[in-house]
């Protein structure tokens, strides 16, 4: 007799993921089909996969990591903003975003050096600038 073997049904790649979209002004939309995304919310670290309960959350200085469905998973820093999942959509609406490639090798070693070098005597919306870059480049992977 023949024995039969029951298969899981496996999903397909689109179907574990969502549709990320990242705004911020001055900056190019950065959309993608991604299968995870953790933000620095207000309260904590909050990372999502497809099927999340609705969310709606308020976001600090911090790094945002995105991995897609294809490709390399990115980082990027974020100065603060606003972050949704209804669904199968989330949107990332950011004060201010930095990418690394957006940073000049001068930028890059000044922050590598020292994160925080003479933060007190900036203004606010400089320290965040500041901050969000530094923990991009100086994040741990």
């Amino acid at each position: 007799m023949t024995e039969r073997i029951e298969t899981q049904d496996i999903q397909k790649p689109l179907q574990r993921s969502f549709s990320l979209t990242i705004v911020a002004p001055s900056h190019r939309t950065i959309s993608c089909s991604a299968k995870t995304v953790m933000v620095p919310a207000d309260s904590g670290y909050i990372g999502v996969m497809r099927g999340h309960q609705p969310i709606l959350a308020s976001l600090r200085v911090g790094v945002v990591k995105v991995t897609p469905i294809e490709g390399k998973e990115f980082w990027l820093a974020v100065t603060g903003g606003f972050f949704e999942m209804i669904g199968d959509n989330a949107t990332l609406l950011a004060d201010k975003l930095f990418e690394e490639e957006d940073l000049s090798p001068a930028d890059k070693k000044k922050f590598e050096e020292g994160p925080f070098y003479q933060m007190d005597s900036y203004p606010d919306d400089l320290k965040k600038d500041q901050m969000a870059i530094s923990f991009l480049l100086n994040r741990v992977n």
